[in-house]
This record gives structure tokens, C-alpha cells and sequence, in this order.
């Protein structure tokens, strides 16, 4: 019987006390226009409830039309990325051609390393739980699971 109530104590504790191990949230938004299509994919990885890490994926298909300007796409995919995230520290950039019509744009943030300044920098200061991510990343258009 004391095992019974040991085993019921420490699981109200780890409940009552967030300890709840790592969650995965993963959210998608289409986006279309002149032909062009971008599937943007977050996956935010939370520890005990806080934010651990976070990837944007921007998946964009090119109509056949635009095949002849991919590199000049990825260019500007790089070249826009680079000047909003590439003077921090903890935010990794990778441009990926796939085939004649596709890029993969892959942003990786490892937020429990960046600063204070950093995360305002970048508009990430706010509320690091899984819930209220949810809610804020469903307001802006995202549908998460």
C-alpha cells in the first residue's frame, strides 16, 4: 500500500510541476500566389514545458514557367533569410535546390542558447509554453498538431 501511495505522489508532483518530459508541436501553412506554392512547416520542441528548439521548413514549388529562374529564386530565398537571420548566433540557414522547380528553405533556432537580446531581436520574447505557442502560431494561420 506505501508503494501504491509513493507511485500516486511523485505523479501528482511531476503533474503539478510541469515535468512532463519533451513535446513536439508541428504547425503548417499553405501559401499560394502567382502560381507559386509554399508549405511553411514549424516544429517547436519543448523540454519540461519550455521552449528547447525550433525549425521552419519553407517548402516552395515553382510553376513550370519559372524552372529557367531557380537559381535566381534560391539567390533571393538566401539572400532575404540571410539579412533577417543570419547575424545571430543561434539561427543556422540552409537553402536546398530540389530538382528543376523545388527549394527547401530550413531555418533552425537552438533558443535555449540565445540571449534575451537575441529572442527580442528576433520577436521571440513572449510566453515559452506549448499551449500559448499553439494558440499564437494558430492565430497567425497555422494549423498544429
Amino acid at each position: 500500500m506505501k508503494k501504491v501511495l509513493l507511485v500516486v505522489m511523485v505523479m501528482g508532483l511531476v503533474l503539478f510541476t510541469g515535468c512532463i518530459g519533451e513535446q513536439t508541436l508541428t504547425c503548417t501553412k499553405d501559401i499560394s500566389s502567382s502560381g507559386i506554392t509554399m508549405i511553411q512547416t514549424v516544429n517547436v520542441k519543448f523540454v519540461n514545458n519550455k521552449v528547447d528548439t525550433m525549425n521552419t521548413t519553407v517548402a516552395v514549388t515553382l510553376p513550370d514557367s519559372y524552372k529557367s529562374y531557380i537559381d535566381t529564386f534560391v539567390s533571393r530565398f538566401n539572400s532575404q533569410y540571410k539579412s533577417q537571420y543570419g547575424s545571430y548566433e543561434h539561427v543556422k540557414l540552409n537553402t536546398v535546390k530540389k530538382g528543376d522547380n523545388q527549394i527547401d528553405v530550413n531555418i533552425d533556432f537552438d533558443y535555449k542558447n540565445m540571449t534575451d537580446s537575441e529572442k527580442k531581436g528576433l520577436d521571440l520574447v513572449g510566453s515559452e509554453r506549448y499551449s500559448n505557442n499553439k494558440k499564437t502560431l494558430e492565430k497567425q494561420g497555422f494549423t498544429c498538431k
